[in-house]
């Protein structure tokens, strides 16, 4: 089932979830060689040649991870903005007045619950 629905979504020249997982996996990457970067920046004297060098390279690799951000966010937007939640919790978020996009869900592959919605309100 996974798989025909991964190539239904292939076919229709949407992101899957493959795809999303591959590009946050390529992000966390990215994230860290900025902080091993910056790691070896605080250990190099300053004013050195090297240290202007890294300082170019970090930068590089920023402008790279705000290009990868873009592009998950326009993964994201083009997947519809679908929230998955069960219709009860869809009517208990109306009923308190809870943004569903800022509800974490926990039920089956992150279906957001009652139970969610509840504590969203109640915080």
């Amino acid at each position: 089932m996974r798989r025909t629905s991964e190539e239904y979504w292939r076919n229709l020249q949407l992101p899957t979830r493959s795809d999303i997982a591959r590009v946050a996996s390529l992000v966390i990457a990215l994230e860290d060689k900025v902080d091993r970067m910056e790691e070896e920046l605080e250990t190099e004297a300053a004013g050195s040649g090297r240290m202007e060098d890294m300082e170019r390279r970090i930068e590089r690799v920023e402008q790279k991870l705000d290009r990868l951000l873009a592009a998950v966010e326009r993964l994201e937007s083009s997947n519809g903005g679908e929230i998955r939640a069960t219709e009860a919790a869809r009517r208990r978020a109306a009923e308190l007045g809870v943004d569903l996009r800022e509800v974490r869900g926990t039920g089956a592959e992150g279906q957001i619950t009652v139970e969610d919605v509840r504590r969203k309100g109640e915080s």
